[in-house]
């Protein structure tokens, strides 16, 4: 049989015990001095009516005697366990908080089963897990009131914090106030505050009796700093700590009357546990900064989801920040790398940049990613295609012919401007757009006489085009005779040498 100590409590030492066949229990080990006759009863009584009960979360009693000097408690485990401080030291803090919440949620029925002080703290609470689900609060419970004065000078700090200060000077037995005391100190150690180092148990002991161990405020462990400076975070944080603390109150008359007013504050900040829902509620209100920010703190901390990154895409694009928006795409494409939509707005954002920057060099890899995404995602000019989708293939070749221009590479802007004016016998632009290409092709400083004069072969062509077109186009009374003219005189420029 093997024997791991956990942690130091108000009521001995809790262990885990491994035996045979992987067997695993939870011990309580208490002085001798403490297992009066009363308590042994109390022990009884609990133990009978767990097994009656079957209460969540309640560990039952499997045994208790006393061997020796010492007293034993085992209770029973079906998974994984951790103290408390054990489990605060490795999960974030937002988990943290899930595991108070939830001890406090069970509040109410361990009450029914375990007379108060229920022990809302390290000394009783554990945590455990099952079947590699989630870490969930569980009550190892023993009875207090009944017993005689203990040591507190052999418990856990974090123990100890949790002990309100009437019970550590002996003046009270409060019963329920302790349990809010606990559960206000629970709730501060989930976000992040730690006791005081004072170097000595005693020292420890001396500063809970004036409830000074913990400090009642937010820890560095809590809440990011980002976190904390968006207003609606801010807020919620801001009213948990203020009931956490007042459930700390050295005087129990002023702790709250219930646990209420803790509960409701920690389900406000655990709103936070779905940040993309929050956010949908801040767009909503128009507080589209601040939604951004929420998302973006929530992604920095590793809650990486779809569902966010797509609304940080949204937020982004709404609020005009370009380079954070092309960032989301980038991640979102990565989860969903066939979302042609996002495709298209990624490669949208890029080429704008693209002809906001400087010409480009000897070499151009933006160019040719660019040019090369555009052929995966133009559509098929070889189909019919609705009116839209003659409009969407114009527009992508039009692109295509500025990134050839940019680039220098006039021939093949030509050939797009080309394609272009095969999509749309209406669109006299299109022509015009074809015909500068070819007239700057024209008149390049290096062009020589038999280049030029194929060119302006070209252009004669185009104009006998031009005019077939705008004939029909008069006929079909899409063009009276004043804008053919205007067009004809257009093209004729073109053709002056």
């Amino acid at each position: 049989m093997h024997f791991q100590r956990l942690i130091g409590t108000d009521r001995g030492d809790l262990s885990l015990v491994v035996g045979e066949g992987s067997e695993r229990r939870l011990r309580r080990c208490l002085r001798s001095s403490v297992a009066s006759r009363e308590f042994r009863h109390s022990v009884d009584d609990l133990a009978a009516h767990i097994r009656a009960h079957l209460p969540a979360r309640l560990l039952p009693v499997l045994h208790h005697e006393q061997i020796g000097d010492h007293y034993f408690i085992d209770y029973g485990l079906d998974g994984e366990v951790q103290t408390v401080p054990e489990y605060f030291a490795q999960a974030p803090w937002l988990k943290r908080l899930r595991f108070a919440a939830d001890a406090l949620a069970r509040y109410d029925e361990w009450r029914k089963h375990v007379p108060a002080p229920v022990g809302l703290h390290a000394g009783r609470l554990v945590a455990c897990r099952i079947s590699g689900g989630p870490w969930l609060a569980y009550l190892a419970p023993c009875p207090l009131p009944l017993a005689p004065t203990y040591n507190l000078l052999e418990a856990d700090p974090a123990v100890l914090a949790s002990i309100a200060p009437e019970r550590v000077r002996g003046v009270s037995d409060a019963g329920f106030p302790e349990d809010v005391y606990a559960a206000g100190t629970l709730v501060l150690e989930a976000l992040g505050s730690r006791p005081r180092a004072t170097g000595s148990a005693a020292g420890n002991v001396e500063l809970q009796a004036r409830s000074a161990l913990l400090p009642a405020e937010l820890g560095e462990g809590a809440a990011e700093p980002a976190l904390r400076q968006i207003p609606f975070a801010a807020e919620r944080l801001a009213q948990l700590e203020n009931v956490a603390r007042r459930s700390v109150h050295f005087d129990s008359r002023a702790r709250p009357a219930n646990l209420q007013d803790l509960r409701q504050a920690c389900e406000l900040v655990l709103a936070l546990e779905a940040p993309a829902a929050v956010a949908r509620q801040l767009e909503a209100e128009n507080r589209l900064s601040e939604a951004l920010r929420l998302l973006e703190w929530s992604l920095a901390a590793g809650r990486e989801n779809e569902e966010s990154l797509r609304l940080a895409v949204s937020l982004t694009a709404n609020l005009g920040l370009m380079a954070k928006e092309l960032l989301y795409l980038e991640r979102v494409l990565r989860l969903a790398p066939c979302d042609y939509e996002a495709a298209r707005r990624r490669w949208k954002l890029r080429y704008e940049a693209y002809l906001r920057g400087d010409p480009p060099a000897a070499g151009d890899p933006e160019g040719d990613w660019l040019l090369s995404e555009l052929r995966r995602l133009r559509l098929p000019t070889d189909v019919h295609l609705s009116h839209e989708g003659v409009e969407q293939a114009k527009g992508e070749g039009l692109c295509a012919a500025m990134i050839h221009g940019r680039r220098g590479d006039l021939h093949s802007r030509a050939r797009e401007l080309y394609q272009m004016t095969k999509l749309d016998f209406q669109d006299i632009e299109a022509l015009l757009l074809y015909g500068l290409s070819l007239r700057e092709m024209a008149d390049r400083k290096d062009a020589g006489e038999e280049y030029r004069g194929q060119v302006f072969a070209s252009l004669r062509k185009l104009f006998g085009t031009v005019s077939e077109r705008l004939r029909k186009l008069k006929e079909a009374e899409r063009l009276d005779e004043e804008d053919v003219r205007e067009w004809t005189e257009r093209f004729q420029f073109l053709l002056l040498s």
